[in-house]
């Protein structure tokens, strides 16, 4: 039986028309979407948002961020994967936060997520690193919605159809965890195929291309200014501390599966979670199933099995987020003006998050006595941002300027000052003889910089070398999010982004990129390699890439590797 949808694309000439399949993936700290559009398709309204996922009866937009493995659960045939995993198993959960394990702590992240950090939250097992479990996790997705797209497309259509992939990414990461999502991504099978692409979406952006799409006139979307690590992810680490406060040892030593993700506990605490803030209600609120042992008391009700929450006790655990929220909002409205001039009118509010009443409530008072912001929360606000990620494929959509949010550069070692920079930094080069200083720092593109598609940034390096063997070129690239740019790489604030690399075969023939001269100092000769770097920020998909240039030629495309 032939679908509409495929129906529809044997009309094309795939090779004629560059006919792909969009597919946006929102991939989540606790729960992670699937949007997908064919480019026959014309808008918003035509992306397919997967709500029917494995092990779950019911429509859900997203499915859990969670992973179990058969080798750690025996009765398993095979790994699973979202609501296939019950509480009972071994599994992992909250491994995203792992990804970026190098980044600096933000004034807004949540002070204390690590404390969250119990069986399978915020761990991973002994056999993978982060970026394996995100890569298992997304292996299960993309053979999912493969097999999805087969059914709907048929398998021949499939096959010759380019599927061009993006997923989104929170804006706060740094580029060594933006290149392990993209990694464990391709290692999923996301552009496995020859024609197949990936590309990544911060998704603050995504969000607001899906929001704005309605009535955004040309130019007004400008994503400024990174967040914080302030989700609702907090909410549930208030929940726990508030409880092992409260109950001791009767909560902390209860099995994970009674307590932790996919828990019906803790499912039941989002339902409480989306409905607190709908009304005034100062009713009690009552939390379970949660077998502690424990006699009838002010908190807990022995024979129901459940907790008991007051409002007080529900305000308490929102307020210390949205209050960040607030602080983060106020920062960034106070930039945009300082930095930019530039007043802001709406605040969009999407995410799993979005969909609570509290802080649509608080969030809503807040741009009331801030000169009446307005606040969008679009009907399915957990969508949003995976929506904005196929859309971003299907109309190429996405802001005409952005703004650095940090500094780069390199190290070019400057010379020598001498009473100013440290003797132990000092050395000869072998080149000139000249006395230079080893660690300062170029920064050839600075914070606030405005980024279109097509901007990069280039410098001059010169390095020796020896004729007839290999040439490894390597430099070190840096950021920084200070206003004011360090002078040495040490300095505090500097970040080691990773180092990129060109490398030579013994025969490449450099041609008038390189120079000779000889050394008395080292009684032999020094052969001199000038080569031109570029850096492209404005590239699609927001990855830095970077190319080398001799003579003004194109000689290679380096790559960038992190301390994995």
């Amino acid at each position: 039986m032939t679908t509409p949808l495929a129906s529809k694309l044997d009309l094309f000439d795939l090779k004629e028309t560059r006919h792909k399949i969009i597919v946006g993936i929102d991939y989540g700290t606790t729960f992670s979407g699937v949007s997908y559009v064919t480019t026959d398709k014309t808008g918003i309204d035509d992306i397919t948002v997967i709500s029917k996922w494995p092990g779950d009866s019911h429509a859900s937009w997203k499915t859990p961020t969670r992973i179990a493995y058969s080798r750690e659960n025996p009765r398993l045939p095979n790994d699973k994967w979202g609501f296939e995993v019950n509480a009972k198993l071994t599994s992992y959960s909250w491994t995203k936060l792992l990804l970026d394990k190098n980044a600096a702590p933000g004034e807004h992240d949540d002070p204390a997520l690590s404390d969250m950090a119990g069986a399978g939250m915020l761990k991973l097992p002994s056999f993978r690193d982060a970026t394996g479990v995100c890569e298992d996790f997304l292996r299960g997705i993309y053979t999912y919605v493969s097999g999805m797209l087969r059914q709907q497309m048929t398998d021949l259509t499939f096959e010759n159809t380019p599927m061009e992939c993006w997923i989104t990414l929170p804006a706060v990461w740094s580029e060594e965890a933006k290149d392990a999502t993209l990694r464990a991504a391709k290692n999923a099978g996301f552009g496995k195929r020859a024609d197949d692409e990936v590309f990544t979406i911060a998704e603050p952006e995504a969000a607001a291309i899906a929001t704005l799409k309605e009535y955004a006139k040309e130019g007004a979307m400008n994503p400024l200014k990174i967040g914080g690590k302030c989700g609702s992810t907090y909410i549930d680490r208030n929940l726990h501390s508030l409880l092992s406060k409260r109950f001791g040892s009767a909560f902390d030593d209860l099995d994970f599966g009674q307590k932790g993700p996919g828990s019906k506990f803790m499912a039941c605490f989002e339902m409480l979670k989306r409905d607190f803030g709908h009304n005034n209600d100062q009713e009690e609120r009552e939390l379970g199933p949660l077998n502690l042992g424990l006699p009838d008391s002010e908190y807990y009700d022995s024979y129901d099995r459940v907790v008991k929450l007051t409002y007080n006790d529900m305000q308490n655990l929102f307020d210390p987020v949205v209050d960040e929220i607030i602080s983060l909002l106020e920062r960034q409205v106070e930039e945009a003006m300082d930095s930019q001039h530039a007043t802001i009118n709406r605040i969009i509010l999407v995410g799993g998050f979005g969909e609570s009443w509290y802080l649509n409530k608080r969030l809503a008072e807040w741009c009331k006595e801030n000169g009446g912001i307005t606040l969008i929360c679009p009907a399915h606000p957990q969508s949003a941002v995976v929506r904005g990620a196929a859309l971003r494929g299907l109309e190429g959509i996405a802001p005409r300027v952005k703004r650095l949010r940090r500094h780069y550069g390199v190290v070019l070692c400057k010379p020598f000052r001498e009473g100013v920079d440290s003797e132990h930094l000092s050395y000869i080069d072998s080149w000139d003889n000249m006395k230079r200083c080893d660690k300062t720092m170029h920064w050839f593109i600075s914070k606030g910089d405005e980024i279109t598609k097509d901007t990069f940034r280039s410098f001059r390096s010169c390095s020796t070398y020896t004729p007839g063997l290999e040439v490894k070129l390597q430099y070190r690239l840096y950021a920084c999010a200070l206003a004011d740019q360090p002078y040495y790489s040490f300095d505090h604030g500097v970040e080691h982004v990773g180092d990129v690399e060109a490398i030579f075969s013994c025969d490449y023939k450099f041609g008038e990129g390189t120079k000779k001269r000889y050394n008395a100092n080292l009684s032999r000769s020094v052969h001199q390699l000038s080569i031109e770097n570029e850096v492209v920020f404005g590239n699609k998909g927001d990855n830095l890439t970077f190319r080398s240039l001799i003579d003004d030629k194109e000689v290679s495309n380096s790559v960038i590797r992190f301390d994995h």
